[in-house]
């Protein structure tokens, strides 16, 4: 049960910062960060509810791997996932 739940969480945390690592380099070779400044509020908040809906499927995931899962139990998966973000953020850096 916690196997499965550190590897639904170690998997969206990658997602999450492959995704992160994307969209940066996206941004830079269509040129938002040097001549279309005046969009880069609009992706970052975009980047943010996509990064939403990656949260949104972790939790679906992880209520699909353990129906019986008690608030508890989400809170802590939640506070995983916030703590390997960061760290695979380190890694990508």
């Amino acid at each position: 049960m916690m196997t499965k739940r550190m590897n639904n969480t170690l998997k969206f945390a990658i997602y999450i910062v492959v995704f992160s690592f994307i969209c940066p380099v996206g941004e830079k070779l269509l040129g938002y960060q040097n001549t279309i400044v005046d969009r880069l509020p609009f992706t970052c908040l975009l980047w943010l509810i996509l990064v939403g809906v990656f949260y949104i499927f972790f939790y679906k995931k992880t209520r699909r791997n353990s129906p019986k899962a008690t608030y508890q139990t989400n809170v802590r998966s939640s506070l995983l996932l916030s703590i390997c973000r960061p760290a695979g953020f380190a890694a990508v850096k």
